[in-house]
C-alpha cells in the first residue's frame, strides 16, 4: 500500500473523529474550541510533515524543507504563546481530546493496514 494512501486514510479519519467529538459536545452543551484548536493543530503538524517529507526526497526542494520546518515550529510558538498570553482561551481537556483524535487515527489505520497485509 503506498504511503500516501495511509496518510490520507489517517487525514480523513482524523478529520472524522474531531468532527464527531465537536458534535458529541456540542449536543452535552460543551465548548467544542479546544476540539477544534487541538485537532487542527495536529491536522497542520501532520500536513506540514507530509509536505516536508516529500520535499526532501524530490530535487532541487531542500529550501523548501527549512521554510516548511519554520512554519510547523511557528504555528507552535505562535500557539503556545497566544494561549499564554490569553488571547487564545480553549477548553483544555478538548484541546486534548482533539489532539487525541490524531492518535486514535493513526492506530487505527495501522491496524487497518496490518489486518490488510496478513490477509
Amino acid at each position: 500500500m503506498s504511503r500516501e494512501i495511509v496518510l490520507l486514510r489517517v487525514g480523513v479519519l482524523h478529520v472524522i473523529l474531531v468532527m464527531g467529538l465537536a458534535s458529541v459536545l456540542a449536543v452535552a452543551g460543551r465548548r467544542i474550541d479546544g476540539a477544534l484548536v487541538g485537532g487542527a493543530a495536529m491536522a497542520a503538524s501532520l500536513f506540514l510533515l507530509w509536505a516536508m517529507a516529500r520535499s526532501v526526497v524530490a530535487a532541487g526542494r531542500r529550501a523548501l524543507v527549512g521554510l516548511l520546518g519554520i512554519a510547523k515550529i511557528s504555528m507552535y510558538l505562535g500557539l503556545a504563546g497566544a494561549a499564554l498570553s490569553g488571547k487564545l482561551a480553549v477548553d483544555g481537556a478538548g484541546f486534548a481530546a482533539g489532539v487525541a483524535c490524531f492518535l486514535l487515527a493513526t492506530v487505527a489505520v495501522t491496524l487497518f493496514e496490518a489486518r490488510l497485509a496478513s490477509s
